[in-house]
This record gives structure tokens, C-alpha cells and sequence, in this order.
């Protein structure tokens, strides 16, 4: 980042609150294992369209936006006051790809088979359209790029967002507008490959199984913690 800049950036820490940037020791242990042993992300350096240095989250594990081009999430963002600064971008995209690293590093699936950034896609005159961003991770059948979604997977940072899904997604079924949460509704109805819903966030982790009715919508219902790690390391889909 400082050679692209050409100029050297100090680290700002913490980002911000502090109360706010409080890692869980799983979270750092994924994070580190997906990036160095399992190589699920590349942390790419870029100018941005203002001169600012950025270094992104890159990579095959990324899937296209609506105009085609990969999801660039934002790791290290720099700017200048006194001095060149960097400091962490998202906490909840940390969290996210430590949740991939828990996915390849504790449950076993194979790294071709985990994605990120699935978008809303419908079929318009033959081909496929991308729409907006919808889910943060899913596990898939089989490998990219064939493979289908089976688990889903969202990402919450807090206890409270992460009992705000849930609430959200029992209450909708992707029927109704539910808020800023109702992509993630619309993206489970219409993937319907979709088996299974794991919500993640910082201090729990939980798994729904998704009940169909028909195209009339679906209900979640929760899998016992037994059965969780089977479920999520499952590779056998037929």
C-alpha cells in the first residue's frame, strides 16, 4: 500500500470506538488460516478514483455486482491528516471471511466450493442478470462454477443484528418487504438449490433448515446443536 501511494502509512488503531473493534480469538485464528493456509482471499492494493490507497479483499471466492465486475470489499483504507494513516475498513468484513476460514479450516469444505457477495440474478431474454448484493457466503454442491448453493450463510457482527435476521426471516418468508434485511429473503426464495441458513456473528452461530411451501414462500426452522457440525461440513448433496 505505501509503494503504491508511494509514501509510507502509519497504522491507526483502533479504527475507531474501540469497544467496537474487540476480535474474538476464533475470528483472528480463521481469518489467519483462511488467508495463509488456505488461500481464500488475495489482499490486493489499489488506487481509488480520489488518489486514495485502498487494499481490498480479491479473489475467485468474490462473485460479479450488478455490472459484471467482482466484489471489491474493503480491507485497509488510507487517508491523509497530519501524516499518511491506514486503518481497518469493516469489522463485519473481517468477520466474514474468518467465517469462510471456520467453514474450510474447521468444517472441512473444499475452498472451490465456498463463494461470497451472492447477488439477487434473474434470466432476462437468454442470459443472466446480476441485481443487487443479497448474502454474504455460501457453501455449494459442488465446485465453482458449476456447483449450486445449499447453505447459506449471513454475517452479523452483534447480538442484536444477528437476532434482528432472524426475527426478520421468520417473519417474512420472502413475502413481504421485512426491512433492510429483505434481499436476503428474496435471495433464499429464489435460490432454490438452498437448503440450509447458517447465521454467524461474533459470539454465536446458528443453523436453520429452510421449510418450502411451494413458490409461496418458506419458514426457518432451527437445527439442533447435535446436528450443526455434520450439516455444515456435509460435501455429499445427492
Amino acid at each position: 500500500m505505501s509503494e503504491l501511494a508511494g509514501e509510507d502509512f502509519e497504522l491507526a488503531w483502533p479504527p475507531g470506538n474501540p469497544r467496537k473493534w474487540e476480535f474474538k480469538e476464533w475470528e483472528i485464528d480463521c481469518f489467519l488460516r483462511a488467508y495463509y493456509e488456505h488461500s481464500l482471499f488475495e489482499l490486493k492494493a489499489r488506487v481509488g478514483p480520489k488518489g486514495d490507497a485502498h487494499i481490498g479483499f480479491v479473489g475467485p471466492l468474490m462473485l460479479p455486482n450488478s455490472q459484471g465486475k467482482p466484489y471489491v470489499h474493503e480491507f485497509l483504507v488510507g487517508w491523509k491528516r497530519e501524516r499518511p494513516l491506514a486503518r481497518l475498513h469493516s469489522h463485519e468484513y473481517l468477520t466474514q471471511f474468518s467465517a469462510a476460514g471456520e467453514l474450510v479450516g474447521i468444517y472441512n469444505q473444499p475452498n472451490d466450493r465456498l463463494v461470497a457477495e451472492l447477488a439477487l440474478v434473474r434470466e432476462i431474454a437468454g442470459q443472466m442478470k446480476f441485481g443487487r448484493y443479497a448474502i454474504d457466503l455460501a457453501v455449494l454442491n459442488g465446485s465453482r462454477p458449476a456447483g449450486r448453493p445449499v447453505i447459506g450463510a449471513e454475517i452479523k457482527l452483534t447480538k442484536q443484528g444477528h437476532c434482528k435476521l432472524i426475527t426478520a426471516l421468520r417473519g417474512c418468508g420472502g413475502l413481504q418487504a421485512c426491512g433492510s434485511d429483505h434481499r436476503k429473503c428474496l435471495w433464499i426464495r429464489q435460490t432454490r438449490s438452498v437448503r440450509y441458513l447458517w447465521v454467524r456473528s461474533q459470539d454465536q452461530g446458528d443453523l436453520f433448515e429452510i421449510k418450502r411451501a411451494g413458490d409461496t414462500g418458506f419458514d426457518i426452522q432451527q437445527v439442533p446443536t447435535s446436528e450443526v457440525h455434520s450439516i455444515l461440513s456435509r460435501q455429499d448433496w445427492n
